[in-house]
């Protein structure tokens, strides 16, 4: 298969077929001939060196397929639609785009139009595959300009096409002015999707002018965050009643943009039929769960005049006023003294309700390296499953690493412990530590935020306990684009940062002491043995050991990748690392004091749906407190 040829540039050559592609395959009924030993190795070594050619082919051709749309591009920037030639040049132009676009259809590693732009990536095909269609996504940006300044009536439905694939080159400011323009021509659907669009585009653009939670949160911000803390729990803002509103069926389903309209839907009808004192709880859920606009001046009814503004001033909220205009944090200030209405705000955060605690996180969980915001996690199925599994703590010392929210060791100084170290290599997990502690009226407890990466800050420091809940997704090359994040990336294997805490928790233990983790194992039978492996030149105490480990699964089924071109190379660079499968998985180790030994205890219990069985995790916890 040929790629079309452009005007200004040579033929390409065909496609490589990657050695898994049909027409490479044995047919079933064709025997493989009888080989010998020496023949098989040899074999072998070929089929490396052929796979290594096939993929510097493939390569070599992505890459002048990106230069066909670079010149391409060129192309339509220097259309002149003056010229005598201007209508049969933009006929050609128009199909050399159309050739390319359905000749890459049949790329073997998917198609290029369908991925979304990938993050940095080590693995040659993988970005190559990655500069094809940040190239496909600027000829077609370049078409539609010059067809909008030739055809002005087309240009309403052109901006919204324009305004998606800036955001696909998280060119943000881009999307927003063509956006702008084009929302109070758009009607029903197009319309939605614009209002859609612009609420994630104000979302980014608030982070650059400057990101949420970047106040100081003195004596009297906490003051004012604790009211705001008890008013959202006096209007029943829990999980119980968040789920009976909302239709979820866990509080993971937030963590799902796919199934927020379908919630938004059931609180609006139950806000039509609500009593009074129940508008104050959809009107929460909707702003700090579902990310919806909302009225400022509910808020301000709700809150106070000092509470919102000091939301509005550490951009937890950020405001808008019609038609579509963010405002700065001045403003949206002012208006919260004079007049806020015709204002909506926004939510930058989510506002999680677990048990008797709020916790805050990043509404935006992509991180975006040119204003330098890495997001702090949602709550997820492993951070709840280590909440249910904690020990007795109280009166205990504790460390929280990697801490993120910092939503473990807030729960344990809820539950009665002494003092409680959070440490994170991210300077903004730090900041929502000291927003949760206010916002739960725990800032008066014994704690210290450390930033640095794993104990790098408490050398010297022994603790009661330790908890972790340690990035973990396996990523060589830094394929999974959806695991770009810090609080996501565990590494090659996925277990780089767990090895470091593991290595040196015995040194940072006192006698007792103990390290509880949460983390999804790689090949979960073989986990106790690396654990001690990981162990062997740290451990000077006697050790006890136990890992509870859920269903297996195949790791390429498991994670999430973000195209065709991830999910055709992702498997085989998971095989190269010798991951084979991912389990839900609870790590306990312990440091006896006694004469056991280092090997004194290891053991390894498989469960069914492990992080959903609450009642198991409980147990988990409390048998931790026993000396096995």
């Amino acid at each position: 298969m040929l790629l079309p040829c452009h005007p200004n540039a040579a033929a390409f050559p065909p496609y490589p077929l990657h050695p898994l592609h049909p027409s490479t395959a044995r047919s079933p009924e064709q025997p493989p001939p009888a080989r010998s030993p020496v023949a098989a190795v040899a074999t072998a070594a070929a089929a490396r060196v052929a796979r290594r050619a096939r993929a510097a082919d493939a390569k070599e051709a992505l890459e002048r397929s990106a230069e066909a749309l670079r010149k391409l591009q060129q192309q339509w920037l220097e259309f002149d639609s003056g010229d005598d030639e201007s209508q049969r040049l933009k006929e050609q132009l128009t199909e050399d785009e159309k050739r390319i676009r359905e000749a890459l259809k049949e790329c073997p590693y998917g198609d290029p139009a369908e991925t979304w732009i990938p993050q940095p990536c080590a693995h040659p095909l993988v970005a190559a595959h990655g500069e094809v269609t940040k190239a496909l996504i600027e000829a077609e940006l370049a078409r539609l300009s010059c067809e909008t300044s030739l055809e002005p009536r087309a240009a309403t439905a052109a901006q919204l096409r324009r305004s998606e694939l800036h955001l696909r080159l998280f060119q943000v400011s881009q999307a927003e002015e063509l956006l702008q323009r084009a929302h109070p021509l758009l009607e029903g659907q197009e319309r939605f999707i614009a209002e859609e669009l612009l609420t994630n585009c104000f979302m980014c653009e608030s982070l650059k002018r400057r990101p949420s939670m970047t106040g100081e949160i003195g004596a009297e911000e906490a003051r004012l965050l604790e009211d705001f803390g008890r008013r959202m729990r006096e209007c029943q803002y829990d999980p119980a009643t968040v789920l009976r509103c909302t239709g979820a069926t866990s509080l993971i389903d937030f963590s799902d943009d796919a199934q927020l309209p379908g919630f938004a839907q059931r609180c609006w009808e139950r806000q039509q039929s609500a009593e009074e004192e129940d508008r104050g709880l959809v009107y929460f859920i909707q702003v700090f769960l579902l990310r919806r606009q909302e009225p400022l001046e509910t808020l301000c009814e709700l809150l106070g005049e000092e509470c919102c503004k000091l939301l509005l001033e550490l951009q937890v909220v950020s405001c808008i006023r019609d038609p579509y205009h963010l405002l700065s944090i001045d403003d949206a200030v002012a208006a919260v003294s004079s007049d806020a209405s015709g204002i909506r705000c926004f939510s930058n955060l989510r506002l999680w309700p677990r048990d008797d605690l709020l916790v805050a996180t990043d509404a935006q969980t992509w991180p975006d390296p040119s204003v330098g915001f890495e997001p702090v996690m949602y709550l997820s199925d492993d951070s709840l499953a280590l909440l249910a599994a904690k020990p007795e703590v109280k009166e205990k010392n504790l460390l929280d690493l990697c801490c993120g929210s910092g939503v473990q060791g807030i729960a344990a100084l809820q539950r009665g412990a002494s003092s409680v170290t959070f440490s994170d290599v991210n300077p903004r997990a730090l900041r929502f530590v000291r927003f949760n502690l206010a916002l739960n009226a725990l800032s008066s407890k014994q704690y210290r935020c450390c930033l640095g990466d794993a104990y790098a800050q408490v050398e010297g420091d022994k603790f009661d306990g330790i908890l972790a809940n340690p990035p973990f997704l396996p990523n060589p090359d830094n394929i999974a684009s959806q695991a770009v994040a810090l609080y996501g990336n565990g590494g090659a294997f996925g277990e780089d940062v767990l090895r470091k805490i593991v290595a040196k928790a015995p040194e940072h233990l006192v006698p007792g002491g103990w390290l509880l983790m949460v983390t999804y194992a790689p090949n979960a039978e073989e986990m106790p043995r690396r654990l001690q492996r990981y162990l062997t030149d740290r451990a000077a105490l006697s050790l006890r050991l136990r890992v509870a480990a859920g269903n297996e699964r195949e790791a390429e089924e498991f994670l999430p990748v973000a195209s065709e071109v991830e999910s055709y190379f992702y498997p085989k660079a998971l095989d190269e690392v010798g991951v084979k499968t991912l389990a839900e998985a609870l790590v306990f180790l312990r440091c006896d004091g006694d004469s056991l030994g280092r090997d004194g205890g290891a053991s390894l219990e498989l469960r069914e749906e492990l992080f959903a069985d609450e009642d198991y995790l409980r147990q988990f916890g409390r048998q931790t407190q026993l000396k096995q």
